[in-house]
């Protein structure tokens, strides 16, 4: 075999051992510092094309959520949560559109918010904040944990066929 070819090899190696370590801290723990709780909420619930987010520009929490104190995740969702936003996934296309009916908010041990993610399960997308999120969550993952939470998927009044 030749050098050239030896090297490539070693190098490709040494970038999956990489990336394999990098998942695997990255899912280690959290990025957002001292989170003591999270809560599930359904936000813009009557409006199929509402774009808001869960946290306002004011710092506050989007009037529209439900329920309105959110759903705690136990310690089983919490890990069920962290594989969805955290695991290696291969990327897929959403719609254009960002119409996010559903979000998680982390609350350090002073109830302050550190950070959100909001999804919308009828474009497939997603944002979380602050950044260093997976570029890609586990959308199906995290449909199936908002079923466990008691929250459906989608407005029977939006008139969605899915």
């Amino acid at each position: 075999m030749g050098k050239r070819r030896l090297f490539v090899i070693l190098l490709a190696l040494v970038a999956v051992v990489f990336l394999l370590a990098r998942a695997t801290s990255v899912f280690a723990s959290w990025h957002i510092d001292d989170i003591h709780e999270i809560r599930a909420y359904r936000i813009h619930w009557d409006e199929l094309g509402s774009k808001g987010r869960i946290l306002r520009e004011d710092g506050s929490l989007e009037p529209s959520r439900l329920p309105l104190d959110g759903v705690v995740l136990n310690d089983s969702q919490k890990r069920k949560l962290k594989r969805a936003l955290y695991g290696l996934r291969i990327p897929r296309e959403g719609a254009a559109c960002f119409y996010p009916h559903h979000a998680f908010v982390f609350y350090n041990s002073r109830e302050e918010v550190v950070g959100t993610v909001d999804v919308c399960f009828v474009c497939d997308r997603f944002t979380g904040s602050p950044s260093g999120f997976s570029r890609s969550f586990d959308l199906n993952a995290l449909k199936e944990l908002y079923v466990e939470l008691g929250m459906p998927i989608t407005n029977e009044d939006w008139g969605l066929v899915r």
